[in-house]
């Protein structure tokens, strides 16, 4: 069966799920052409090469995930393990420099900001939980 690709071969050149290909065969969504050989599904490679440049957003969305460049503080906050009330209290005290920037008036944070300030942050975290430890074990018992 020369010039025809199974459910798995076509998916992976797509970039989705066999069971998103078997969706779209039974709701007829997207013109697929498709061949059943017994209880086989198989696609001609010349069709799904069109498909995929008809459809472009399909490979784009599946194959090559982008995360957002710019976080809002709630985004931020869930990354660092803090609410998004202390960020703000952070920014109002200026206790910590994590780089910010307001865009109509929201805040929003530089990916790669919060993940390296979050590396920093995690190793000050832990040198306060000793120096707590300490403090707590040499006091005296009452």
């Amino acid at each position: 069966m020369q010039g025809l690709w199974t459910a798995k071969q076509t998916a992976a050149f797509l970039g989705v799920q066999r069971r998103t290909l078997t969706i779209w065969r039974y709701f007829r969504r997207y013109p697929l052409a498709f061949v059943k050989v017994g209880t086989q599904v198989h696609y001609p490679q010349v069709g799904v090469r069109a498909f995929a440049r008809t459809y472009p957003v399909w490979r784009k969305k599946w194959t090559s995930p982008r995360q957002p460049a710019w976080w809002t503080e709630k985004e931020a906050a869930a990354f660092l393990g803090v609410r998004h009330g202390t960020l703000a209290a952070w920014r109002r005290k200026r206790r910590y420099r994590l780089a910010y920037v307001k865009v109509d008036g929201r805040v929003r944070y530089a990916r790669a900001d919060v993940v390296a300030f979050g590396k920093t942050h995690a190793v000050l975290k832990r040198a306060l939980r000793q120096m707590r430890r300490l403090i707590r074990d040499r006091s005296p018992q009452v």
